[in-house]
């Protein structure tokens, strides 16, 4: 009996299952190799290309005409001189547009009505002209033997003529009959009118008179 006989069958066993396993990996590699995973592709979008400008079009070529007999040339006129008539009624349009404005820019100013000149003053009547010889009123007898004294202050309206028109007693002189010898006397007097530039007028004035006794 030879040594392999004499070996123990199991060894023989895990020897035939060691090549078995060898064949079969030699027999699923290339199959695993062929099913491998395919690898992931990146994808990345690019914008399109400018578009080139488009070429300008050719301008088409127009037929040459054909040579004729030359044809006799005619005079020339002469160039015509410019028509100036036109332009002239434009210019006499705008005169005529500027003359009315112009018109009625001087009508508002005749119009205008002139600023008034300030009045002339007006100068108050007078009554101490001595040319009037207006007499002083006489002292009252009752009043001069009561020793009253005081000083009577009228106004008086002068009319144009230098007459006393209205008399009124402003400030009494404290006594009745002074105030009444006062009033008396002034209805006789005359005035020198108030004048406004060369023309008399109406006006009021004032008129004090004083009583006053002599002191002996």
């Amino acid at each position: 009996m030879s040594r392999l006989d004499e070996a123990p069958r199991w060894l023989l066993g895990i020897v035939a299952a060691a090549h078995g396993a060898v064949l079969l990996g030699l027999t699923f590699v290339p199959a695993a190799r062929s099913f491998a995973p395919p690898q992931a592709l990146a994808v990345a979008l690019v914008a399109p290309p400018a578009s080139a400008p488009a070429a300008p079009a050719r301008p088409q070529q127009q037929p040459v005409p054909t040579p004729r007999q030359a044809l006799p040339l005619a005079t020339p006129l002469a160039s015509p001189e410019p028509d100036t008539r036109a332009a002239a009624p434009a210019q006499s349009s705008h005169a005529t547009a500027a003359a009315p404005a112009q018109l009625a820019v001087a009508a508002a100013s005749s119009a205008a009505p002139a600023a008034p000149a300030a009045p002339a003053p007006i100068l108050p009547p007078r009554f101490d002209a001595a040319y009037l010889n207006n007499p002083r009123p006489p002292y009252p007898p009752l009043a001069r033997r009561m020793g009253e004294e005081g000083k009577a202050t009228l106004r008086v309206f002068v009319t144009p003529e230098g007459l006393p028109g209205q008399i009124d007693l402003a400030e009494s002189a404290g006594s009745p009959r002074l105030d009444e010898a006062a009033l008396e006397a002034v209805r006789h007097w005359r005035f020198v009118p108030a004048r406004q530039g060369e023309t008399a007028v109406a006006a009021w004035v004032r008129v004090p008179i004083a009583f006053r006794l002599e002191k002996r």
